[in-house]
Formats: C-alpha cells, sequence, structure tokens
C-alpha cells in the first residue's frame, strides 16, 4: 500500500495522544475526523517483525486487534467504538491540498532558477522541487489529532517522537477541509512538558559518550585557523563538489580513540568536499548564504561564526563547539549536531526538519521561528531556550 500520511506521535498522556498527521500524496483527500481513522494511525505501530519478519504484536492493541484486519479501514470504523473515546483535529495548516496549486508553486521554483519549461533540465528539477514540496512548511496539509482512547493500555505502545507512515483512510466522514487554530490545554498526566513540546524525544535522558570533548576541544584550539583566502578557496571547491552531484550522501560516524571518524558514502565529478575535522574556523568567519550540504563539521570549533541563510543540509556536526554561532534563517535539514556545544546559537527562522540534536548543549539558543519538524533532542541540555 501507498503511504498516505507521514504521523509524528507530540506527546501522550494516560489515556490520550496527540499526533501530527501530514499529508504526503496527493491522493489522500481531506483530513478524516472520525474514531476509525483515528483507530488506524494507533494500529500502525501496534504491530513489529520477530525474527522470522512476520509481523506480531507490539503491546495490547495489537493483541486486541488481527494483524490481518488492522488495515481493513470498514472494519476499523465497526470496531473504533471498542478502543476510541472521542477524536478532535485542533490544528490545521495549508488545507485544503489544491493539485493544480501545488503544480504551480513546484513551477515557480524551477523557472526561479533559469530553467525553461521545454529544456532537458525541465522534468528532472521539476521533480526535484516536487520532491521537496511535500517537505515544505508551506506545502502539504497538516493536521493536529488529540485522540482519546477508553483504556491507558490502547496507547502504550506510543511514545512521544515516534515518527512513521500510514496508508489509513476513511472510508465515511466527517472530513476537515479548512485551516482551524483551536487552543488545547496540555493535560497534567502528559509525558512531555507544556514548554518542551516543540522539541521531541526532549523527555529522553542523557546518555553517556565515549567521545574526549576535552581533547578535541585542546587540538581544534591549538590548530591554524582556516580563515581569509584559504576559507574562501575552500568553501568555493565544495560548492563546486555540491553543484557536481556530492551532496545527498550518506553518513557512517564512528569513534576513534575518543574522537569522531565520519566516513561519507557520495561521490562528485568536480570539486573536493569540505572536511573541518579537528580544524577550526578564524573567529568570527563568515558562511553566510554559502552552500555547505554534506560537509564534515565534525569534531571542530566554529565559535561564533555566521551561518545565516547558508545551506547545510545532511551535513555532519557532531561532538564540535559552534557556541555563539548565528544560524539565522539558515537551511539545516537533516544535519546530525549530536554532542555539539550549541549554547547561545541563534536558530531564528532557520529549517531544522529531521536535524539531530541527540545529547547537544542548547543553553540559551533561540529557535523563535524554526521549523523544528522531524528533528530530535534526546538528552539535549535546553535550559533557557527561546522558542
Amino acid at each position: 500500500m501507498s503511504e498516505l500520511y507521514t504521523v509524528d506521535v507530540l506527546n501522550r498522556g494516560v489515556q490520550w495522544v496527540d499526533l501530527r498527521v501530514t499529508q504526503c500524496h496527493p491522493d489522500a483527500g481531506s483530513f478524516p475526523e472520525s474514531p476509525g481513522f483515528a483507530l488506524q494511525l494507533l494500529l500502525d505501530q501496534a504491530y513489529q517483525f520477530d525474527d522470522s519478519y512476520q509481523r506480531v504484536p507490539a503491546g495490547p492493541l495489537g493483541e486486541a486487534v488481527p494483524v490481518d484486519d488492522f488495515y481493513d479501514a470498514e472494519l476499523a470504523v465497526e470496531r473504533a467504538k471498542q478502543f476510541i473515546d472521542s477524536v478532535q483535529i485542533y490544528k490545521v495548516i495549508n488545507a485544503p491540498f489544491v493539485e493544480k496549486d501545488a503544480h504551480a508553486w513546484v513551477d515557480r521554483k524551477v523557472l526561479a532558477r533559469g530553467i525553461a519549461r521545454d529544456s532537458e533540465e525541465w522534468e528532472s528539477a521539476w521533480q526535484d522541487h516536487w520532491r521537496e514540496y511535500w517537505l515544505a512548511v508551506d506545502g502539504p496539509p497538516v493536521a493536529h489529532y488529540r485522540v482519546k482512547v477508553k483504556e491507558p493500555k490502547w496507547v502504550e505502545h506510543l511514545q512521544p517522537g515516534k515518527h512513521f507512515d500510514s496508508a489509513g483512510y476513511c472510508p465515511e466522514g466527517p472530513w476537515v477541509a479548512e485551516n482551524r487554530d483551536t487552543q488545547l490545554a496540555t493535560p497534567g498526566d502528559a509525558v512531555v512538558p507544556a514548554d518542551r513540546l516543540d522539541f521531541p524525544l526532549c523527555q529522553v535522558p542523557r546518555g553517556e559518550t565515549a567521545m574526549n570533548h576535552e581533547l578535541i576541544r585542546s587540538l581544534t584550539k591549538n590548530a591554524a585557523a582556516l580563515e581569509g583566502a584559504a576559507l574562501a578557496e575552500a568553501v568555493a571547491a565544495h560548492e563546486l563538489f555540491v553543484k557536481s552531484g556530492g551532496a545527498g550522501g550518506d553518513w557512517q560516524t564512528l569513534e576513534a580513540a575518543g574522537m569522531p571518524l565520519c566516513m561519507y558514502d557520495g561521490a562528485a565529478d568536480e570539486g573536493t568536499q569540505l572536511v573541518m575535522r579537528l580544524k577550526r574556523l578564524g573567529p568570527g568567519a563568515s558562511l553566510e548564504g554559502k552552500n555547505l550540504s554534506s560537509a564534515d563539521f565534525s569534531g571542530c570549533t566554529c565559535e561564533g561564526a555566521r551561518f545565516g541563510k547558508a545551506q547545510l543540509d545532511g551535513s555532519v556536526a557532531i561532538d564540535s563547539f559552534f557556541d555563539g554561532a548565528d544560524f539565522s534563517g539558515a537551511s539545516l535539514q537533516k544535519v546530525d549536531f549530536s554532542r555539539a556545544s550549541l549554547k547561545g546559537c541563534s536558530f531564528r527562522g532557520a529549517n531544522l526538519r529531521g536535524a539531530d540534536f541527540e545529547n547537544a548543549d542548547l543553553t540559551g539558543a533561540d529557535f523563535t521561528g524554526a521549523v523544528l519538524v522531524g528533528s530530535r533532542f534526546p538528552g539535549a541540555i535546553l535550559e533557557g531556550v527561546k522558542r
């Protein structure tokens, strides 16, 4: 079955769960505000694979509904009264979905790159931006659901921060096709406090690390600063690396003698990937507006650096020191900031979709207006953050 929605578990209490449901397919249609659809969403994660790759129950809900029946929408409508007490869509943005408007959004993106409709590059560029549309803040419709259940055991398999796909649909309404903005109070039994709702998995305790941050700090502070003409040359070589197809590869991150070692699986026809491992930028270095996608910023010192409106999508920045750096308006999708020191950093208006801040120190960081959809903050220090 094709996925119609992506689902994020925002919060949960004893007998309720808040879900963010994002349309990810043109055929999904308007959001069903029905107990049957809500039950399908809860069932999507009610099973797991055993050693033989067979679906088996992952908790009481999976045990109550046979695995062969969980995708049956009409059966879910009948069974919903056994499990669902109520369902409410309290927030909707970007509704309704109009496919011709979505196509026009993509057309504008491609035309802005100077690519003509009748050129050979049009179709490839159009598909790139079509994929971008489904991740954009002003792209597909998004709905927030609060689902209350009959018994606590029906939601115990869902933890805040969980992300999954769903092919659920509703054979009968009601459906919501307009924007909403109803303010719901966060119940006192919530797993995630009200002031931390935008920071997924922040309730997970801080973990131990084998990284030697004192050694990393010492080595980088004693290294010659990358600045001036040398920095400009390195950035230009990386931008050529990106332009010739080097971005979008996969990272494997390792620990070697207490320091990070990041292996990149990707290739480019020209240029050289920027690798800042055990290096440092000069004081107040500016990389504003630069395309640094898929760069290696692991184990480095970039304190006070200016990355405003830069592109760092897919970069790795683990175990580094960025205190006081400015990432305002930057695109930081899927950047790995694990264990980084980011005290006092500005992420105002930045796109942090899918970014990883596990065990990062974000004391005093500013996330005003930042996009945090799909980001994760297990073990992060969030004292004094602004949102």
